[in-house]
């Protein structure tokens, strides 16, 4: 089925609109939507949109059966092994690759190591580096990824292939604890995804201008399945300045039209929040 692109007006809130933009044609009691998926940007526009269908559904006069909400990763929630390793473990199991790397081995990515190896030290290492592999995972990469997509000039080449030799020790720990690493499931799930899940006729992409896109390769791979629509918000001229899942196109924004004719007026640059404070 081909991915449909809807579009409402930025003069009104999003969550009214989304609403009545879901239940239209479902006015009966109760409001069903429980056989519709809404992704969404964050957590508070999550809540935001159930307190909207809340509402909607009280001016008409029933009750509503909420849509599933998640936010874009939670496509890889669908047939999640219940071997997939916790924040903790991966936490413990970095911490510990850490805490026994040879010096020799990361010189240039930790120079003096022996001075700083602790364990809060190796801790506080293991949530960073957890974190950079999220980061690279949301756009399909892995740490070993990184030097040849950075090419022959990048400067930081062996820095980067000695934190390869320790992801590959860190994937071994992993494996031996009989655990999933939860980045390497991600992305062996976006190579083969499995069928939409059951239960839900359309799947709702709605006002995510910069969705992960290892979850829109998912999403593109169930669209062949399942109805899948995309909500977009801005004027109402400009509704062909997004793709086809919603993101601005290059070159359509920013437009000085959205500007207000006394921008310098409005809108004060302030360096930290001491400044605005002062300015408040």
């Amino acid at each position: 089925m081909p991915v449909t692109k809807h579009h409402l007006p930025w003069d009104r809130p999003l969550p009214a609109q989304a609403a009545a933009w879901l239940a239209n044609g479902r006015e009966r009691a109760p409001l069903d939507l429980s056989d519709t998926w809404v992704i969404v940007p964050t957590r508070q526009a999550g809540r935001r949109l159930r307190e909207a269908i809340a509402r909607h559904a009280h001016a008409i006069g029933t009750a509503a059966l909420a849509p599933k909400v998640t936010l874009p990763d939670g496509v890889f929630e669908v047939g999640r092994s219940p071997d997939r390793a916790s924040v903790a473990a991966v936490r413990l199991h970095w911490s510990r690759t850490l805490l026994a790397a040879e010096p020799a081995e990361v010189s240039d990515l930790f120079p003096g190591l022996e001075e700083k190896r602790t364990f809060p030290w190796a801790l506080g290492l293991a949530e960073r580096i957890a974190k950079l592999r999220r980061d690279l995972a949301e756009g399909g990469l892995r740490i070993s990824d990184v030097v040849a997509r950075a090419g022959a000039t990048f400067p930081e080449t062996e820095r980067w292939a000695q934190l390869t030799h320790l992801d590959s020790r860190y994937l071994g720990r992993i494996r031996d604890a009989g655990l999933v690493d939860p980045e390497e499931a991600k992305l062996a799930f976006a190579r083969d995804p499995e069928d939409p899940p059951a239960g839900f006729k359309r799947i709702v992409l709605m006002g995510c201008p910069d969705p992960m896109s290892l979850a829109l390769t998912v999403l593109n791979a169930w669209a062949k399945k399942s109805q899948i629509d995309v909500m977009t918000l801005g004027p109402a001229d400009r509704a062909d300045g997004f793709d086809v899942w919603g993101r601005p196109l290059a070159g359509r924004w920013p437009d000085p039209r959205d500007d207000p004719e006394d921008i310098e007026n409005c809108v004060h640059v302030c360096s930290d929040p001491t400044e605005q404070a002062r300015r408040v």
